[in-house]
């Protein structure tokens, strides 16, 4: 009866639905915090967010999933929306702090993180309204009729979003793919000419073995030495002996 009262109900969204979120939205990514000083590009800050999201939750759940029953598919696909929730916002704050660090956009990282919270927050108000409405089921407990109808459509608005955050976090992910993909023929003419540019400085070394001679750079055509006849080269002088008499 105690959890049904407004003001008991409204402390414990205020915590679970406002400081839980902001909370865990500035530590989570706490990977791409350590990574501040690396030059991070925004798609490598969004990746690292989404894997420390990842852990976050499976660490998360390690002891909400772990007990069976009959309720532990529903338990375990609630889980798995849960995760996908941890991970995109962590994505997003990484990919905010990213492009704050190497853009110098603070305005997106902090846009990036309110959304980050609101979703999460969102998330959680309807989980707790929605096990508020489900204490209908207890004998002797009268729920208020508007928490029960809040209930019930936080029970459809879960899942509705742990579908948007699925579509937004495809469409986030295409985006960053095709940003990223008009810099690769950049990329790699850039590399050719830097190999072509070292090959030109490259040296002929003689082999073991060899006299060794003034080493050619390949672009420089070696000079022909006319071939020595005969006629061209002196003789020898011999040294004769000296006649004693």
């Amino acid at each position: 009866p105690y959890l049904i009262r407004p003001g008991i109900l409204f402390s414990i969204i205020a915590f679970i639905g406002v400081l839980v979120p902001l909370i865990e939205e500035t530590f989570k990514p706490i990977g791409v915090w350590l990574l501040a000083g690396q030059k991070l590009t925004p798609a490598e800050g969004f990746v690292s967010g989404l894997l420390c999201g990842a852990g976050f939750g499976l660490f998360e759940n390690l002891g909400n999933t772990s007990a069976g029953g009959v309720g532990w598919a529903l338990l375990a696909a609630t889980r798995i929306s849960t995760v996908l929730l941890h991970c995109l916002t962590a994505g997003l704050v990484g990919w905010g702090l990213a492009s704050a660090w190497s853009q110098k956009r603070y305005l997106r990282l902090g846009i990036t993180f309110a959304f980050a919270v609101l979703v999460h927050g969102l998330w959680n108000s309807m989980a707790v309204l929605s096990s508020a409405a489900s204490l209908d089921t207890i004998p002797n407990l009268t729920i208020p009729p508007l928490l029960r109808q809040i209930g019930s459509l936080s029970t459809i608005g879960v899942p509705a979003l742990g579908i948007f955050n699925f579509i937004l976090y495809i469409s986030f992910n295409a985006a960053l793919r095709r940003n990223m993909r008009p810099a690769a023929p950049l990329i790699s003419s850039l590399a050719s000419s830097k190999d072509v540019t070292s090959l030109d400085s490259v040296t002929i070394q003689p082999l073991p073995g060899e006299t060794p001679e003034q080493p050619s750079e390949i672009n420089t055509p070696l000079p022909l030495q006319p071939a020595q006849t005969p006629s061209d080269t002196e003789p020898d002088q011999i040294d004769m002996p000296a006649d004693d008499n």
